[in-house]
C-alpha cells in the first residue's frame, strides 16, 4: 500500500525525495572529507567548517521532508478518512506513512550515494580554492560509508514523517469527509446499515421532502432502509415549545431536534446552522450532536 501511495502521488514527494538525496550526498561527502582532513592534519579551520556543513545539511533535509509530508497529509485527508471508515486503525495509518517514508529514504539514498561523489569533488575544489586544505588534499573513499549513507536516508525520511504520521492518525473520518457531498452521505448511510444502527427520520421530514414517487426513486429506497418516526401530540408540543425558545418558526427542524434528543441520536444535515441553534436552545445535557454531510 505504501508503494502504491508513492507511485500514485509521486509529484507530491519529489521535493522530499530530492531533499533526502541531497542530504545523503552532503552527509556522505562532508563525513568522508571530515575524516580525511582530520587524518591528514589539515588546517584546523577545515574540520569545524565541514562539521557545520554536515549539521546544516541534516537539518535542512529534515525540515523539507517534514514540511512535504505535512502537506501531503493535508492533501490526502479524504483518502485517510476513507481508510479509517473502512476499518483502518490509527496504527495502520501511521504505518502507512512510515512505510512511504522508508521507501522514500531508500530511494533517496540510492540517488544520493553516487551524487555524493560529485558533491565531494565540488567540496574538495572549494576547500582548495579557499585554502582550507593543502593543494594536494583529496577525500578518501571508505566502504562503510555506504551503510552510513543508507542509514542517513532512512533516518531523515522517518524522522521527517513522525509529526505528519501523528497528525494523520488523528484525522476524524466524518469531519474529513464533510465536504465530499453526496459520496459522504452514501458512505455514512452504508456504514450505518452495516453496523446495525437505527436510521431515524421524523415523519414531518418525509412530508417536507416527498413530492413524486416517479422522480424520487432514490429517496424512496433510502426511506425503505430507515425507521420513520411518527410525530405524536407530545412530540409536536415539545417542538412548538422549542420554536418559542429559539425564536424560530421552523417546526420541521424543531421536530428533528426534539426526536434526536429523545432518542439520543446524532443529526446528519447539510445545513447545521439552524439545527445547532435549536439544540442550544433546548439546553439539554448532554447536548445535541450535529454532523455536516
Amino acid at each position: 500500500m505504501s508503494r502504491a501511495g508513492l507511485a500514485e502521488r509521486w509529484t507530491l514527494f519529489v521535493g522530499a525525495l530530492l531533499s533526502v538525496a541531497l542530504g545523503v550526498a552532503l552527509v556522505q561527502s562532508s563525513l568522508l572529507l571530515l575524516i580525511s582532513a582530520a587524518g591528514q592534519s589539515s588546517d584546523d579551520a577545515a574540520v569545524p567548517m565541514l562539521g557545520v556543513v554536515l549539521g546544516g545539511s541534516v537539518f535542512l533535509a529534515g525540515f523539507v521532508i517534514s514540511s512535504t509530508f505535512a502537506f501531503t497529509v493535508d492533501q490526502r485527508r479524504r483518502d485517510l478518512a476513507l481508510l479509517r471508515l473502512v476499518g483502518g486503525s490509527r496504527g495502520q495509518v501511521r504505518r502507512l506513512l512510515l512505510g512511504e517514508a522508508l521507501l522514500l529514504g531508500l530511494t533517496g539514498a540510492g540517488i544520493g550515494v553516487p551524487a555524493g561523489l560529485g558533491v565531494m569533488a565540488v567540496q574538495t575544489w572549494l576547500m582548495r580554492r579557499f585554502e582550507f586544505v593543502p593543494p594536494g588534499f583529496t577525500g578518501e573513499w571508505r566502504m562503510w560509508i555506504l551503510g552510513v549513507s543508507f542509514g542517513t536516508g532512512i533516518l531523515l525520511a522517518v524522522a521527517g514523517v513522525l509529526v505528519a504520521a501523528r497528525r494523520a492518525a488523528r484525522v476524524r473520518p466524518l469531519e474529513a469527509l464533510r465536504e465530499s457531498g453526496a459520496a459522504a452521505r452514501v458512505m455514512i448511510h452504508h456504514l450505518a446499515l452495516e453496523e446495525g444502527r437505527r436510521l431515524l427520520v421524523p415523519a414531518v421530514v418525509v412530508a417536507q421532502a416527498w413530492r413524486d414517487a416517479r422522480r424520487q426513486v432514490r429517496l424512496g429506497k433510502f426511506l425503505h432502509s430507515c425507521e420513520v418516526v411518527p410525530v405524536g401530540l407530545e412530540t409536536a408540543k415539545a417542538a412548538g415549545v422549542l420554536c418559542g425558545k429559539a425564536g424560530t418558526r421552523d417546526v420541521v427542524d424543531a421536530t428533528v431536534v426534539t426526536v434526536a434528543l429523545a432518542h439520543g441520536a446524532i443529526v446528519f444535515t447539510s445545513d447545521p446552522g439552524d439545527i445547532t441553534a435549536l439544540g442550544a436552545a433546548a439546553d439539554v445535557k448532554p447536548g445535541l450532536v450535529v454532523r455536516r454531510v
